[in-house]
């Protein structure tokens, strides 16, 4: 009735006592019924919606994602070639793995797990962002693979520190003599970025969040390639139109064009802040500052406070009473921020 036809007692009685046997029937795909419906595209209002809208705009609902250069195409062609290669060792112990008996697969299964996660970080930003996904979510994929792949939130082999040490200076200037020392080795490497922990003149401790050098052509030729395939793919199986797979291409790309502006970050972060501010920083939470008025902010680089911390696994894998205690009293402080955040500001953190 969501079109807003009504149904009288009968016509539901009906459906009730028929529903059950046409469900058996339509999952025959032989079914005349299955087949039409896997030859027809869906109706406009049926396709699938993909849930990355809803996280893109919770992230940063005014933000306009970066304007990528359309790759070339022998870049294509070798992207292309190259991810094949990447991912030709692991696609071949999974289906090695599926043909052996089960008392062999568990070590196959190790392997697999090992290749895919070397595979993935040489695959670039998007093949280790679609890793971190997969990391989150055990309730599809075995919890062993998601463990293995949780290394990629801030395991990713980091850039050399001269590309660093030029970035800042392209991206400030006379503005980077306000950075009296850069860590040579990063505090963590993402997909799109690295974080080093920097030093101001005036002895405050600052973090300098930094673009690893190529990812915009990589993540270009990277999303060019995932609306193709998801293209054919729809095109080529015509049940497939209703996952909507180009309309999920398309808003993955938008997320991953907006992570590659730094300014992004640093407009979410001071939103955050006041957010957070005017709620009595909500039991303690804090965000760090972006220094916008010292404008030592850019699309490239982010300099900003630096919050020291622990994360989260670590203390959850700690055992006995006194942990028990202190990570009840965490999980009270993240849901009254969750809930702030979800309920009043309208504005959620993506990691959550």
């Amino acid at each position: 009735v969501s079109n807003g036809v009504s149904v009288n007692s009968n016509a539901r009685l009906a459906v009730r006592r028929t529903a059950p046997a046409l469900a058996r029937r339509l999952c025959c795909r032989a079914h005349p019924l299955a087949l039409c419906a896997a030859r027809l595209p869906p109706p406009p209002q049926f396709r699938a919606k993909p849930l990355l809208t809803a996280r893109v705009a919770a992230i940063s609902p005014a933000a306009t994602p970066l304007a990528l250069s359309p790759p070339k195409p022998l870049r294509l062609l070798g992207r292309a070639l190259w991810l094949g290669l990447v991912l030709l060792p692991p696609l071949a112990l999974l289906a090695i793995s599926l043909l052996v008996p089960s008392r062999w697969r568990i070590y196959l299964t190790e392997a697999f797990e090992a290749s895919l996660l070397a595979a993935l970080e040489r695959g670039g930003a998007c093949t280790i962002k679609l890793g971190q996904w997969a990391s989150t979510r055990p309730d599809v994929l075995p919890l062993s693979l998601c463990v293995r792949l949780g290394s990629l939130h801030d395991g990713v082999p980091p850039h050399a520190l001269s590309h660093t040490r030029r970035a800042i200076s392209d991206a400030f200037g006379a503005r980077a003599a306000q950075l009296e020392w850069v860590s040579e080795r990063p505090v963590g490497s993402g997909c799109i970025a690295q974080v080093h922990e920097a030093r101001a003149a005036d002895g405050s401790k600052l973090a300098v969040k930094v673009l690893h050098p190529g990812v915009a052509a990589t993540v270009a030729a990277d999303l060019w390639l995932l609306g193709a395939a998801a293209r054919l793919v729809e095109k080529c199986v015509p049940s497939g139109r209703w996952l909507s797979l180009p309309d999920a291409a398309d808003e993955f790309g938008a997320f991953m064009r907006r992570q590659l502006d730094m300014t992004v970050e640093a407009e979410n972060l001071r939103r955050f802040r006041a957010n957070f501010a005017a709620d009595g920083n909500a039991g303690g939470v804090r965000f760090p500052r972006p220094l916008l008025e010292e404008g030592l902010v850019s699309g490239g680089v982010l300099v900003e406070s630096y919050e020291d911390g622990v994360p989260i696994g670590k203390l959850l894998r700690e055992g006995g009473e006194a942990a028990a205690a202190r990570n009840a009293k965490l999980a009270r402080v993240g849901l009254r921020a969750f809930l702030a955040m979800l309920l009043r500001h309208n504005f959620v953190h993506a990691d959550l």
